[in-house]
């Protein structure tokens, strides 16, 4: 996220001139962001990184992030009635 450099081990900025990085800093902590999101995102990133013949890296995150991006929504029960209406 934007202003989350501390505790978050996100590159510094020399790494980052240094080396390319993708989706580091594109969304703000007030911004809805999500496993869904992030694999949509990662997947454009790796086509353009593979259409200029480099190999894409995959670092940080989370291992649930990482399913959604290799493998699509995991599945999971539907929510029940009261966790619906909680949620709506």
């Amino acid at each position: 996220y934007r202003g989350m450099d501390i505790g978050s081990a996100k590159p510094t900025r020399e790494i980052q001139d240094d080396i390319k990085h993708h989706l580091v800093d594109t969304h703000s902590p007030t911004e809805e962001y999500n496993a869904a999101i992030f694999a949509t995102e990662a997947h454009g990133a790796i086509k353009d990184i593979i259409s200029r013949g480099k190999l894409p890296v995959v670092v940080g995150g989370t291992g649930f992030y990482i399913e959604w991006l290799l493998y699509g929504r995991p599945d999971a029960p539907p929510p029940t009635a009261a966790a619906a209406e909680k949620a709506s």
